[in-house]
């Protein structure tokens, strides 16, 4: 079988039948279980990582690994850059903490003039500095109500903008319902499943719509403070929020002296072929919330907003670690590095290479319903068939085992577990992107053939 006139790969494959098989990794596995809190697991398979090198990882039995995650979309620099690297440890010999709540560094001054630059918007602006996209998207949820006198943050369902609790309530992806205030959610526009039955014959009744969607929800135009959105739906479901829709909010948002807000958590720093994934629809936001891939993999992440925002408060968001001279120079360092290498290119190149190719695959099975992505950001959703369209998420978390088994990291999202995210590094070559279709078309015919067992998956089913 071949994909694109690609014969299926013959690659080394590591079957996991019976975890004695591997000694070494057991007895990480072991560990494992005994001292590190299930709180912060959301695991998929028995992957122990030992090093990794540009799109490899490689676990502590020496499986190697092509990585199409780039660590939930982090590693947009590829792993173990000697540049990026050798900055960060000149700089942590040469200052190894200022911290930004008491002090200052040209580091931290650089980068935010770096950050307002790269932004669009003809307005005085200004950044704050976390450590993640949770404590960024706090932000948002803490100050945007005190600058637009407690009216509501709307957000859309499936989205994720953090873990702590703001963030939390923002957040309409329903594995984030069970703690602290519910925010206020409109649907999101699913292309693959439009409810509005245009699937085939788009009219935009989506965005058309959107007064009339908030009226059904008993929210009055006045009452909107400000309008939260991923250009790129990531964890609930990696959808593109289509183009005109995010046009149509930015109208809005002018029109009724509201932020308009985009978080470019895991879709900023190149990803999408752009620096930021809004780029794409033509806006201006009034406030980019950035992460992830800002760091090369250290915690950094920042909210560049309009000054009356991010001067609403003094020290009434600040974290001691935030800032600091060392991630600042590692940050600044990251954004030329992307540009100088042209990975932003690159991005658009092999997102546009894998569309192609998946989309062939697609051809060739009943079980991927779905293709999308912008650059390399991209979704392939698994159903029970293409006619009904019924959801598979027994089916694509026995498919993201198998891919690990064959030498492929990624993992699984959406409401119903059934989309495969590939976030690769930005570094990815053609060659590695056709070994990664060629694996999955292996895996998806492992899978259907039964070689993943309920035993193999049973720890890796969320909740079980």
């Amino acid at each position: 079988r071949s994909v694109t006139g690609v014969q299926t790969c013959a690659l080394p494959i590591l079957r996991i039948v019976n975890m004695d098989e591997h000694k070494i990794r057991t007895e990480y596995v072991n560990r494992d279980r005994q001292v590190i809190s299930d709180v912060l697991k959301n695991r998929f398979y028995p992957m122990v990582s030992s090093r990794s090198k540009d799109s490899y990882i490689f676990d502590v039995e020496d499986h190697k690994c092509l990585d199409m995650s780039s660590g939930w979309a982090v590693m947009n620099a590829g792993y173990g850059n000697e540049q990026l690297a050798n900055v960060l440890y000149e700089s942590y010999k040469r200052d190894g903490f200022a911290s930004l709540v008491s002090g200052m560094s040209v580091e931290s001054i650089t980068l935010a003039e770096m950050l307002i630059q790269m932004t669009p918007g003809n307005f005085e602006k200004k950044v704050w500095y976390g450590l993640s996209g949770s404590d960024a998207n706090e932000f948002i949820a803490k100050m945007v109500p005190q600058v637009k006198k407690g009216k509501k943050i709307i957000t859309f369902k499936g989205s994720y903008h953090g873990q702590t609790m703001g963030a939390y309530a923002i957040s309409g992806h329903p594995s984030l319902q069970g703690f602290g205030g519910k925010g206020t959610y409109l649907d999101f526009p699913n292309c693959y499943r439009c409810k509005f039955k245009q699937e085939e014959t788009c009219n935009g009744e989506c965005y058309k719509t959107f007064e009339e969607q908030l009226a059904a929800i008993g929210i009055a135009k006045s009452d909107v403070g400000a309008i939260e959105i991923e250009a790129f739906l990531c964890d609930g479901g990696d959808m593109p929020f289509p183009a005109e829709y995010m046009q149509t909010l930015e109208k809005f948002c002018h029109e009724n002296d509201a932020y308009l807000i985009v978080d470019e958590v895991k879709t900023g720093m190149g990803r999408s072929g752009k620096w930021f994934c809004f780029e794409h629809a033509g806006i201006t936001p009034d406030v980019v919330v950035v992460g992830k891939a800002l760091g090369a993999g250290m915690p950094i992440s920042a909210v560049i907003g309009p000054k009356e925002l991010m001067d609403a408060g003094i020290a009434q968001h600040l974290f001691t670690t935030a800032g600091n001279l060392p991630l600042c120079a590692l940050a600044i360092e990251n954004i030329k590095l992307l540009e100088e290498n042209n990975l932003l290119e690159n991005a658009d190149e092999r997102g546009k290479q894998l569309l192609d190719l998946l989309k062939n695959l697609q051809d060739q099975t009943d079980v991927i319903g779905d293709i999308r992505g912008v650059g390399l950001s991209i979704g392939i959703e698994f159903v029970q068939n293409k006619d009904s369209q019924k959801p598979d998420g027994d089916f694509t978390a026995r498919l993201v085992y198998r891919l690990f088994e064959l030498g492929l990291v990624c993992f699984s999202t959406g409401e119903f577990s059934n989309v495969i995210e590939w976030t690769p590094p930005l570094t990815i070559t053609e060659e590695e992107c056709k070994d990664a279709v060629k694996i999955l078309q292996q895996a998806i015919l492992d899978v259907k053939s039964g070689m993943v067992s309920d035993e193999d998956i049973a720890e890796y089913i969320l909740g079980s």
